[in-house]
């Protein structure tokens, strides 16, 4: 019943994250080529924190494999978000 719940839930973030960026990408999208920008800073910000959720996922509700999963989806993540992108000037 629990785990059912937390997937409950799980769903219905991804559905609102799906909202948001979608409801984001349409107003940058009327501001023409200049909106391009944004709309590829949403992509990339929806794909991160639709990673983050699987890796939630995969700790919270796992279906088979336990910590085999969470290395799976896990991988590639930053340890930290100023040493991963590379795109902060933080990278020694």
């Amino acid at each position: 019943m629990i785990q059912m719940t937390q997937r409950m839930l799980l769903a219905l973030t991804h559905e609102r994250l799906t909202f948001y960026a979608e409801g984001a990408k349409a107003y940058w999208r009327m501001w023409g080529p200049i909106g391009q920008l944004a709309i590829k800073a949403l992509e990339i910000w929806e794909g991160t924190q639709r990673r983050h959720l699987q890796v939630w996922e995969a700790i919270v509700a796992p279906t088979t494999g336990g910590q085999r999963a969470i290395r799976k989806v896990g991988r590639g993540l930053p340890a930290d978000f100023f040493s991963g992108f590379g795109l902060l000037g933080f990278d020694d």
